[in-house]
């Protein structure tokens, strides 16, 4: 009755202490979370609220979402997180990634966000071309990322009656939009080169396969033996970056386009990015338009250009006696009881196994527990290997200080205020070690 509504708390939760740090001081991250029915059910009222609340359903593919629901327990990742900031600087409202994450529900953004221009919210993007480095990933690789089966490749459904020139037109959009997918290489091992996007004829790129007479089962097996002399077929050396196989499947059924690409211009995210675009590209050439895409806001080129920029700020530099530490000397090898030869221990002695988690166990470990234990999926995986390292062989590590893990991520990093890659092509991936010590840990409790 006395606080002015801004003021007036969403929601009350009664705990019976305050969590405290090592130190006793108040963990104000490891609260919980209010209950999001608390306030979801209140229909958004300012403008702010309701863009946020369309943009959550948008993004996270929902009919719709509440100004109290939390975007990690609906299913976002953080790369839904930069898609969420992109859309809403487009809609006129700033926020960064990482507010999406700390923030959490449309309500607590829309407190958040700052309104924008539009001619602020549509910032010029950039070409990205001219000469590229070389990323610490893909000089990781050394000359074997220089093969044209070093690629990676996808498959999506072509909807009946597409035709071949629908489709050319389509790759040809791609083409001009992520300069990446026009990059060549040199013999340097040190860059590659974007050239001007000019007048590109995609016709060559695309092979049609007649799959009418094949079963509805048989499509994707037909797509997968399609995908290989694809991927032979890329030239990073003469600028072959993508091939497109369209598998006809006959008058009024589902085919199949493949797309392959050579993994020094896309990686596992980038393909969100094409499969939206060529999408929308041949939707427009389908009515007669000439199909334009959207540029990505920052171009890989400008990505990897502060990357090698930050390298060698002082303060990055000073990281490298850490981080030699941490690796420390080899470590004792967890499967086996010698060291990997490489003349024995190749890819064509190498066997997997795999488990399925049940639906209900996976909605649990995916939905609710990184929304208690204030984490990402990812530490939820690394806590679960390190568990399964401690029953399985106890005390593996201890003296190092625990074993040693090389995780990988997606890499998509902003290192400026205001970088967008939330619609860049190109390969960002980045890997770094962690050291797990499981030592002392009750897994019974």
């Amino acid at each position: 009755t006395r606080l002015p509504e801004y003021m007036v708390p969403s929601a009350v939760v009664v705990l019976d202490a305050f969590p405290l740090t090592v130190n006793g001081k108040t963990d104000r991250s490891a609260l919980p979370t209010p209950e999001a029915a608390v306030s979801a059910g209140r229909a958004p009222e300012t403008p702010a609220e309701k863009v946020f609340c369309a943009l959550f359903a948008e993004v996270l593919g929902l009919q719709e979402v509440g100004v109290g629901d939390g975007f990690v327990e609906l299913g976002g990742d953080s790369i839904m997180s930069m898609q969420l900031a992109s859309r809403a600087r487009a809609a006129g409202w700033t926020v960064s990634p990482r507010q999406v994450f700390e923030e959490k529900t449309p309500e607590r953004l829309a407190l958040v966000a700052v309104a924008v221009s539009g001619g602020a919210a549509g910032q010029r993007a950039e070409t990205g071309v001219g000469e590229v480095p070389w990323t610490p990933a893909m000089r990781s690789m050394g000359a074997h990322a220089l093969r044209g089966e070093f690629a990676q490749w996808t498959v999506l459904g072509a909807p009946a009656g597409l035709g071949a020139d629908v489709l050319a037109s389509g790759v040809e959009a791609l083409l001009r939009a992520h300069g990446m997918l026009r990059a060549r290489t040199g013999s340097d091992l040190r860059t590659l080169m974007v050239p001007e996007a000019g007048e590109i004829d995609a016709s060559g790129l695309v092979v049609r396969v007649d799959a009418a007479g094949a079963a509805e089962g048989e499509l994707d097996r037909v797509a997968v033996d399609a995908a290989r002399p694809a991927v032979a077929r890329l030239d990073p050396a003469a600028g072959v970056m993508l091939q497109v196989v369209w598998v006809n499947a006959g008058p009024g059924r589902t085919g199949r386009i493949v797309l392959a690409a050579h993994h020094l211009a896309v990686d596992g995210v980038s393909w969100r990015v094409l499969a939206q675009d060529l999408g929308t590209a041949c939707e427009a050439a389908a009515v007669g338009r000439r199909p334009v895409l959207e540029p990505a806001p920052t171009s890989f080129r400008t990505w990897v250009r502060e990357l090698e920029q930050s390298a060698e700020d002082p303060q990055r530099v000073e990281e490298l006696a850490k981080w030699v530490e941490l690796v420390g000397t080899a470590d004792e090898p967890l499967v086996g009881r010698r060291a990997l030869d490489p003349a024995v221990d190749t890819v064509a002695s190498l066997r997997r196994c795999s488990w399925s988690v049940p639906v209900g166990e996976s909605a649990v470990l995916v939905g609710e527990v990184p929304g208690v234990f204030h984490c990402g999926l990812h530490e939820v995986l690394l806590a679960t290997l390190a568990g399964a390292v401690a029953g399985w062989r106890p005390g593996f590590g201890a003296e190092a200080g625990g074993f040693l893990v090389e995780v990988e991520g997606h890499g998509r990093e902003p290192l400026s205020e205001g970088m967008d890659l939330s619609r860049t092509v190109g390969w960002f991936t980045a890997a770094y070690p962690v050291r797990l010590d499981a030592s002392g840990v009750d897994l019974t409790e």
